[in-house]
């Protein structure tokens, strides 16, 4: 399995948004020119997992966040359940959140054994 650097790219560009960076400070932490950086978000430049992994410390995001093909929707679905609910008196609510939850428990567990099928192919 490879990487989608397009996706992937796009993915870091949001996230970087979501935590209100500017492309100059992640390319300032990685050690590279901002023209290099935004090479990467466009998805023009091969991403590695190491590429991933410092630019999700960066930015404080799990680096399997980084693979799913939509921050917004991710952030929008952990929002949701986070909020502050009564489980009485709307049951229905906190069953959604609770197949949100599990849904992106599997998405996880999927991308963790993709990421462990590219690390261990590698050697």
């Amino acid at each position: 399995m490879t990487l989608d650097n397009q996706t992937v790219g796009r993915n870091i560009s949001q996230f970087r948004n979501l935590r209100q960076k500017k492309a100059l400070e992640v390319a300032d932490h990685l050690g590279i020119k901002e023209a290099a950086y935004t090479k990467y978000e466009r998805g023009e430049t091969k991403i590695t997992i190491d590429f991933i992994q410092n630019v999700a410390e960066f930015l404080e995001v799990d680096p399997v966040h980084i693979l799913f093909s939509n921050p917004e929707k991710l952030l929008e679905g952990l929002n949701q359940c986070s909020t502050s609910i009564n489980l009485k008196s709307d049951p229905a609510h906190s069953n959604d959140c609770n197949q949100t939850v599990l849904q992106l428990l599997e998405c996880i567990l999927s991308l963790n054994q993709s990421i462990k099928d590219i690390l261990t192919a590698g050697k």
